[in-house]
């Protein structure tokens, strides 16, 4: 007999083993798909944050804008010390009114007491003064004080066509113009010889008498002041050349040596007893009297 029944063959299982696959699964969508659907679920920010942060960035500009046109803070008064004249503090006063008037950075006005350069103001005066020192001191909320350096001045320095004011050390500290009006400086002509082609202009800071000269010329006029009240210094001339020498001019020409290694009031005691005792009514024929020698004294008439 022949089976007629399915043949069925045994499944050999194998023994080999299969490598494992540790690579995560995942099954979201690409990333371009996910970045695209996930921007048309996000939530917007409120607008109250956006004008917040813009009101957090302008505040300080806003209150920088709010200080700097504040009135109570606006310079109402200037206070300049140490001076050698009520000239030259108006003078000062206006170089820094004009100051004042300027902005910093288009923005800041120098009229404000917290926003005024005190660089910018130094350096405007100094364009017309020599300071050494130059402090700035402010006195909240609306007051500015300015203290100069006490160097004394001594005299009113002409060179040429210019005018300078001269201080106890000998230094040119400020250019006066033409119509200055003080005149209680003793005046100074400097015949120093300066050879145009090696000697440069004059400028402020320069040294153009030595100190014990500065002091003599300071005394000496006090001096003549005190003892010849009558009798008006018209100018003094210099030569450094000539020194010990000086010579001082009287308003109807006639004029005295002097000597800077001498005693300033001996000297004018001396030229007011000559005066009265012995010249008096020939004082209108005086040419020069001569009182460096103290102890013997000179004159010329005419």
């Amino acid at each position: 007999m022949v089976s007629v029944g399915l043949s069925r063959r045994s499944r050999r299982v194998s023994t080999r083993r299969r490598p494992r696959d540790f690579s995560p699964t995942t099954y979201s969508a690409p990333a371009t798909v996910r970045q695209l659907s996930q921007a048309y679920h996000k939530i917007p920010r409120p607008r109250w944050r956006r004008y917040w942060l813009m009101a957090i960035l302008l505040l300080p500009l806003a209150a920088l804008v709010v200080l700097a046109f504040l009135p109570v803070w606006q310079i109402k008064n200037i206070i300049i010390n140490h001076v050698p004249s009520r000239v030259t503090e108006q003078r000062i006063l206006k170089i820094l009114q004009a100051v004042t008037n300027e902005h910093r950075w288009w923005l800041l006005p120098q009229a404000n007491l917290i926003f005024f350069s005190t660089s910018r103001a130094r350096e405007a005066i100094g364009r017309e003064f020599y300071a050494e020192s130059l402090t700035f001191d402010r006195h909240w909320p609306n007051v500015l004080r300015v203290n100069v350096a006490e160097n004394l001045v001594v005299a009113r320095w002409a060179i040429g066509e210019r005018s300078f004011v001269v201080d106890k050390r000998g230094l040119l500290v400020q250019e006066l113009p033409a119509d200055w009006p003080a005149k209680e400086l003793v005046l100074v002509h400097d015949l120093t010889s300066r050879s145009e082609a090696e000697a440069p202009e004059p400028k402020l800071g320069d040294e153009v008498a030595p100190e014990n000269a500065m002091t003599f010329l300071s005394l000496m006029a006090a001096a003549w002041r005190q003892e010849l009240p009558k009798l008006e210094l018209s100018y003094v001339q210099f030569d450094a050349q000539a020194l010990p020498t000086v010579q001082a001019y009287t308003p109807t020409g006639w004029y005295v040596f002097f000597s800077t290694q001498e005693d300033p009031l001996i000297q004018i005691v001396s030229l007011r007893r000559l005066l009265e005792d012995k010249i008096k009514a020939d004082a209108a024929r005086l040419e020069y009297i001569d009182v460096r020698f103290v102890s013997r004294l000179y004159y010329k008439l005419h």
